[in-house]
């Protein structure tokens, strides 16, 4: 639920509440509910789409018409940490507090110190739609001692873009979006990590990419047919030794040999580093009418997971899925 105050006069509105993030790619302009969204049937969708639905507030102001807008907002920071994290001896690190109260108590959350940031531009000539987005992030963990600790704070954030093409008007579209940066995984289908620690117990951001590009055909007026390949890569570990402990993510020292083996006991270096995915599928709007439209999906998908290399080898797995679905939307 998001509440939205626009003046259609000057072209700008302010909104905020529950609302896809500022960083998803939109299909015309920046409004709200005009997101561009993978037509997947499961609703995580795929690696290399760059979104989040989270509460926020953010302002748009168009010009020119409506075929530049610019937009900023503020958005709820949540922080994935991943790997091994080090504690100093005789401290306590914490990235994460238990859920209660109010908030869910089967999970965690990041105590970040600051809203995420995005800034974005779209540009909307004849021959398509464009972006350009960056984001800031502040990560952020404590590192305690009996009667005294520290706070810190690391700022993340990336770059990216995206583009929509009518290839054929109103029969074929292209489209392609990215995001590169440091601490950018939590904007990921593949909820890849943010950060991990280094042995001082601080902050260290992961950099990332994350790449989708799709096609889009409607070969009749009740059909749409998709395919969809995309790719989220943490493109570096950050690890260190203590002894002959490994700690950090992606650490080469972390045992692999049995990870090809179903419950074999020997594999520690789960770390994933890359996730693929390429999908093609259709919707068939079979049944229209007042009361609304019944439609038929069918998707095809294959995944592929690679974790970072380590002693032994390097774990991975390969996911082949078929869906069905039947929707009945109502007055639509």
């Amino acid at each position: 639920m998001y509440g939205e105050l626009q003046d259609t006069e000057n072209d700008w509105y302010v909104a905020g509440g529950q609302m896809w993030s500022l960083a998803t790619m939109f299909k015309h302009g920046m409004d709200e509910r005009n997101e561009n969204i993978p037509l997947v049937i499961d609703a995580q969708y795929l690696p290399g789409f760059t979104w989040t639905r989270n509460t926020g507030v953010r302002a748009v102001k168009g010009f020119n018409h409506g075929e530049y807008h610019i937009g900023l907002s503020l958005e709820n920071p949540q922080s994935v940490w991943g790997g091994t994290n080090y504690a100093p001896p005789g401290s306590t690190v914490t990235v994460n507090t238990a859920g209660g109260q109010v908030n869910n108590a089967t999970t965690t959350y990041s105590d970040d110190v600051a809203p995420d940031i995005i800034l974005k531009g779209a540009a909307d000539p004849k021959f398509g739609h464009f972006e350009a987005l960056g984001m800031m992030r502040f990560l952020h963990d404590r590192v305690s001692y009996l009667g005294h600790g520290q706070s810190h704070v690391v700022v993340a954030g990336g770059g990216g873009g995206a583009m929509l093409i009518p290839i054929i008007k109103h029969k074929l579209d292209f489209q392609a979006s990215g995001l590169v940066g440091n601490g950018i995984g939590r904007y990921g289908t593949s909820n890849l990590a943010d950060a991990t620690t280094n042995r001082f117990g601080a902050p260290v951001a992961l950099p990332e990419a994350q790449v989708l590009a799709g096609l889009v055909g409607h070969p009749i007026k009740s059909m749409d047919v998709y395919a969809y390949g995309g790719m989220e890569d943490i493109l570096g570990g950050r690890s260190f030794n203590v002894g002959n402990k490994a700690y950090g993510y992606g650490n080469p020292a972390l045992i692999a040999t049995g990870c090809q083996t179903e419950m074999a006991s020997n594999c520690t270096a789960t770390n994933i580093k890359r996730v693929t995915q390429g999908t093609v599928g259709f919707w068939w709007r079979y049944l229209h009418g007042d009361y609304g439209t019944m439609q038929f999906g069918m998707q095809y998908s294959y995944t592929n997971v690679r974790a970072f290399a380590g002693v032994g080898g390097t774990a991975h797995t390969d996911d082949n899925m078929v869906f069905l679905s039947m929707r009945y939307m109502p007055f639509q």
